[in-house]
């Protein structure tokens, strides 16, 4: 299943995203809230508001969660440093 988060986070590495197009088109009705849990998880997302009272966002960095690599001693995994 495809949460709204990354049904988001998809268009918006295809471009910018308004919140009437996010409502109507891709039926996310909490919009602004998916945007807010993706900005807290680390994704660098710009907001314009516009004219017609919608916002635009865009993305302009996106968060890569780094790799953790743990190494064994025994039987007891230890995280690498």
């Amino acid at each position: 299943m495809v949460t709204q988060q990354i049904k988001l986070l998809q268009a918006l590495r295809e471009g910018s995203v308004n919140s009437y197009f996010a409502t109507f088109n891709m039926r996310i009705k909490q919009a602004p809230t998916r945007i807010r849990e993706l900005k807290l998880q680390g994704h660098e997302i710009t907001s314009t508001k516009l004219p017609d009272r919608s916002v635009n966002w865009e993305l302009t960095q996106e968060y890569i969660k780094p790799i953790t690599q743990y190494e064994f001693i025994g039987n007891t995994a230890v995280l690498k440093s």
